[in-house]
């Protein structure tokens, strides 16, 4: 599919940065707005003003195009805003402004930290705080326990087709909340406008007071809740924890499994989602909306379920009537939270483009406002398409079969390349005349623009599976295509949109075939297609000298450069210390998301660059949990079954890591780093590398 490509722009000492978006040809991207606080919510009254909700706890607007200084609603003093507390979700009533009431969802700080839902009256254009009329108190939070009472407050609302309120709670980290009817967390509450519960509420007549306002549980960290016209069928999109990020269809008293079942169960008490999505694909599901059959867009997208992804930054859409197969609409957006549709035809974007507000990496006034519009007339997919649809197309192939390239083309080895189980790589790349590779202070490598890098996968059982095009936009990104090879191995067709097929020649091996990429920057790419071209993965044998001789560094090398290089280690090079070697092979297939900035939830440092004592193996928190083992760490020196990091890697099911792995095979690093664990010394807490005598 033929993209557009938005523009990206920083303000020096400001940390801000504006993200336009890659969307399908005949569309454009405009960034309305930018220097949004933690943006979390969105909503777009009939008249075409766009309102969005700072969790900071302000709400604020945008009218026709304009970003105004007077916010509509300032609660500020009166949030909790750690960590994912605050302002968290707004919804206008259906009557508007005929029956100018706002209604907002946020965690107040006082007497104790809980969840209210109010009512506001707006006149001229601002919430008159003295207007506020509470519909709804949630629990204490302190009472409830979890990992981080502070996290998965939900947020979004929206009014049905019967007049009704609906509102998604999160569990706060607290797993059997959610299937608690003693707490509001974890659920679908639903409410009369007026705060009263609606007598025909699924759990009124064996409920307790508010807790009738229950009406669907299991949830786990609800972000975007959306009614499909015509039909009234309501759909709300769940973050997932380690497994699945979820589309559920949300029915009168079902159950969503949250903590029993994510993902598809076989459970009959659990209501299985219409759409879910692996770690590999998305890690961070968040809102949600249909666009109108009646709207500006081409018809692939009337109608549609658009949803998008804070932690992968795309937006994707599904025909929840098939909603096997996601739609890829857009990529390169900055840490999505919310999506909505205009009267106008158009979609708009909130980009939070920060973390939660943790004070480690929370970046204040980062967010900006996108929006999207059809501007190409008649649209026809496969004529949008400006990627080749066949790998022979692309000119790069002199034959298929045998595999061999065209001339210019220069094979390289890796260290240490990813585990793809069941799968080896061969690599090649080609520079433009003249051009130069230049080398980041990290060990990066920036291409010249127009450098052009091959990845070819193979099956161990024979036979190509896979092949990965880079070309180089010269500023150490790159636009990206994957085609996979037909069974008789004369072709490979273009993969249009992300997806896991199995192996050919192994159906139990999933492999994610990642869908084009305009942009792809490796210090951020996680999954599908991963360069790591760097000086300590290409450092191998004689390598670099040859290509230095060749002048092809920006930068000639030196001898002592040369041999002062860092490299990755083989997992089977015994004359390298244990260490080392596990330490090698966190880095390639860990790093991507346990660095600092990356999209973990831990704060372990997996970098072979980064020394080990400040890597905090031995010391960084379990932010994703315990796996239910008593006393477990990270690593636990002479005991891997207390280790997590070990316990992880070893796992079949989808805790297991790195997530993109779904092989029953098990990881090539186990037996490594069980012998690294069971030798360290407990006693030594500055670094865990001496060996007990």
């Amino acid at each position: 599919m033929k993209y557009f490509l938005g523009f990206v722009c920083a303000v020096w000492g400001l940390n801000v940065f504006v993200f336009g978006g890659t969307v399908p040809a005949g569309f454009k991207t405009e960034t309305i707005a930018q220097g949004i606080n933690a943006g979390t919510a969105l909503t777009i009254v009939p008249d075409g003003t766009v309102y969005f909700a700072e969790q900071t706890g302000h709400i604020r607007m945008v009218r026709d195009g304009l970003l105004l200084e007077r916010p509509l609603l300032d609660i500020s003093a009166r949030v909790d805003t750690f960590w994912e507390r605050g302002l968290v979700g707004m919804e206008f009533d259906p009557e508007y402004p005929s029956k100018p009431y706002l209604y907002v969802l946020y965690v107040m700080k006082l007497p104790y930290a809980h969840h209210v839902v109010s009512r506001f009256t707006v006149e001229n254009d601002v919430a008159d705080l003295a207007s506020e009329r509470v519909l709804l108190e949630g629990d204490d939070q302190a009472s409830l326990g979890g990992s981080q009472p502070s996290a998965h407050q939900g947020g979004p609302m929206r009014f049905g087709p019967d007049g009704k309120l609906y509102i998604g709670l999160g569990e706060q980290t607290e797993d059997l909340a959610a299937q608690s009817m003693e707490t509001l967390q974890g659920k679908i509450l639903r409410l009369n406008p007026d705060g009263s519960i609606p007598k025909d509420n699924p759990f009124y007549g064996t409920a307790k007071g508010k807790y009738r306002s229950i009406y669907a549980l299991g949830i786990r960290n609800p972000f975007g809740l959306a009614f499909q016209p015509g039909t009234g069928r309501l759909f709300e999109a769940d973050i997932g924890k380690s497994s699945f990020d979820e589309i559920n269809e949300i029915k009168a008293g079902r159950n969503y499994g949250w903590p029993l079942a994510e993902g598809m169960s076989d459970n009959e008490r659990f209501t299985n989602p219409t759409h879910a999505y692996p770690p590999a694909i998305g890690r961070c599901i968040c809102g949600s909306m249909f666009y109108p059959s009646s709207g500006d867009f081409p018809d692939p997208w009337k109608g549609k379920l658009f949803f998008v992804d804070w932690a992968s930054n795309w937006i994707k859409a599904i025909d929840v009537d098939n909603p096997k197969e996601a739609l890829d609409f857009g990529s390169d957006f900055g840490s999505p939270v919310a999506i909505e549709a205009s009267p106008d035809g158009s979609i708009w974007v909130l980009n939070r483009n920060t973390r939660w507000r943790d004070q480690k990496k929370f970046e204040n006034n980062s967010g900006s406002l996108t929006r999207i519009r059809y501007v190409g007339g008649d649209y026809n997919e496969s004529e949008s398409m400006d990627y080749p649809l066949t790998l022979l197309e692309t000119g790069v192939l002199e034959r298929a079969s045998p595999f061999q390239l065209v001339g210019g083309f220069e094979r390289f080895e890796m260290n240490l390349p990813i585990w793809r189980p069941g799968i080896r790589v061969e690599n090649w790349f080609r520079i433009p005349e003249n051009g130069r590779i230049s080398s980041l202070p990290n060990g990066d490598w920036i291409f010249p623009a127009g450098a052009e890098i091959i990845q070819h996968f193979e099956s161990d059982s024979g036979g190509a599976h896979e092949t990965h095009l880079y070309q180089s936009n010269g500023d150490g990104t790159f636009r990206t295509s994957a085609y996979r090879w037909n069974r008789d191995f004369e072709n490979a067709a273009f993969v249009a949109s992300t997806q896991y097929l199995p192996i050919k020649s192994d159906p139990s091996n999933m492999w994610l075939s990642p869908g084009p990429v305009a942009k792809l920057d490796p210090k951020t790419a996680i999954f599908g297609f991963q360069p790591q071209f760097n000086a300590r993965q290409l450092n191998y044998g004689s390598q670099l000298a040859e290509w230095n001789d060749r002048s092809w560094f920006e930068d000639a090398l030196s001898n002592r450069t040369l041999s002062g290089q860092s490299k990755l280690h083989a997992l089977d090079d015994e004359s390298i210390p244990v260490v080392d070697r596990v330490r090698s092979y966190l880095d390639v297939n860990c790093a991507s998301c346990h660095k600092p900035g990356g999209a973990s939830r831990g704060y372990f440092d997996a970098r072979l660059l980064t020394a080990f004592e400040e890597q905090n193996l031995l010391t960084g928190e379990l932010m994703a949990g315990d796996l239910g083992v008593s006393g477990a760490k990270l690593v636990t020196p002479g005991d891997p079954e207390k280790s997590v990091l070990y316990l992880r890697l070893a796992r079949k099911d989808g805790f297991r890591m790195p997530p993109g792995s779904t092989s029953i095979e098990d990881s090539p690093v186990l037996l490594l780093m069980d012998k690294w664990i069971r030798e360290m010394d407990s006693a030594d807490s500055g670094g865990g590398l001496r060996i007990k005598d």
